[in-house]
Formats: C-alpha cells, sequence, structure tokens
C-alpha cells in the first residue's frame, strides 16, 4: 500500500460499557435483532456481507459494539480524506488504494502476526456495487495467519445482524468458499440489485 500502509493503525481491544449499550439501543430502535456469539480466538478475519450500501457498514459497526470489540477494517482512501477522514481514522479505518492489495494483503499479514490480539473486518465483495466474483485477499490474511474466519452479516429483510460461524480453513480454497457461500445465501441485502454472489474470481485476482 506504499509508505501510508506500512504502519497499520492498531485499533482494536474493547469498547466501554456505555458505548455497547449505546450501539444496543440503536440497533432496537430502529428495529434491528442481535444474535449470536464474539468467539474467543485472540485473531480473526471477520468479513460481513452482503454489502450493497453504506448502511450495511453502519449496523455491522453498531453491531461489533454491541459486543464491546473493537477492531479494524479497509476502507476506500477517498473515505479516509477530510472531512469525514478523522471520523473513519478513529473508528479502525485503513485506507485501501485498490490497485495495490496485494501489499495490503501482506501489511495485513504483519499486523497479525506480530500482535496477540487483533481483528480485522473485511467486505470481500471490494465495492457496493455488483461484482461478479468475491475478492480473496480476506482468505489469504487467514491463510497465511492462521486466524480463522468469522461470518457476519445483516440481513435486511429479517432485520437481524450478528455474529455466524467461525470458518476453520481446510486449505480447499474452493470447498471453503461453498461453506461461505451456503451461509450468506440466505441473508437479505439493502439493495438487492447490487448484491455480488461469493463466487471464486481469477487466480490470484488479489
Amino acid at each position: 500500500m506504499g509508505d501510508s500502509h506500512r504502519h497499520i493503525d492498531r485499533n482494536f481491544g474493547q469498547v466501554s460499557r456505555p458505548v455497547q449499550w449505546v450501539s444496543r439501543k440503536i440497533l432496537q430502535l430502529f428495529g434491528w435483532r442481535i444474535a449470536g456469539t464474539f468467539p474467543e480466538d485472540d485473531k480473526l478475519v471477520a468479513i460481513f456481507a452482503p454489502h450493497t450500501s453504506s448502511w450495511d457498514f453502519a449496523v455491522i459497526y453498531l453491531m461489533v459494539n454491541s459486543f464491546g470489540v473493537k477492531g479494524n477494517f479497509f476502507a476506500k482512501h477517498t473515505l479516509c480524506r477530510p472531512p469525514q477522514g478523522w471520523f473513519m481514522k478513529a473508528v479502525g479505518a485503513i485506507p485501501v488504494v485498490r490497485r495495490r492489495t496485494q501489499n495490503l494483503v501482506d501489511s495485513a499479514v504483519e499486523a497479525l502476526a506480530e500482535h496477540e490480539r487483533f481483528y480485522l473486518g473485511l467486505a470481500p465483495e471490494g465495492t457496493r456495487r455488483y461484482t461478479d466474483h468475491w475478492r480473496t485477499g480476506f482468505y489469504h490474511i487467514a491463510e497465511r495467519t492462521g486466524a480463522r474466519i468469522l461470518l457476519m452479516y445483516a440481513d435486511f429483510e429479517k432485520k437481524e445482524t450478528g455474529m455466524g460461524p467461525v470458518v476453520t480453513l481446510t486449505g480447499d480454497m474452493a470447498a471453503d468458499f461453498e461453506v461461505i457461500k451456503d451461509f450468506y445465501a440466505d441473508k437479505a441485502p439493502c439493495i438487492p440489485e447490487n448484491r455480488s454472489e461469493a463466487v471464486l474470481g481469477k487466480p490470484r485476482e488479489e
């Protein structure tokens, strides 16, 4: 990711109880139900899908806060510029220049390897618009670090968000993707026409 990405800001740990309470109340106010439990892993690559609008991130962010968890996530670099850049970085955003994802993967691997606790959140589609495949960077990060993959979701039809199962990689990417795809198959997106299925793209497209 260039010089600005050689050192990732570590903004992880726990959020305060008041923030947890407020996050839960906001979701409840808008009719959302929170499901699941946060795993005990010290290191996780957490993905959330389907990702079709900015509302997805808002719901997922509040849900994660409600569990008392603070982590890092990748965001388009333009979102980390003024005037909102200070806020994005404060909540854990790591700027991403999409054409440089291999360095991004390397930086994430380094961060997980060097720290006892590190939670990294990713939207595997890589965009809110429709695309015919998912990016595989999250898989390579988990594979190279030995971290498991936590499946998070926001179902806009059921108005349910939460922590799903944790996937331990088998080394067979195609098989692992099928497990992930099956989990997200019935999760309703905010904007249906933007939904991208969990399909592998070209090998090493990251």
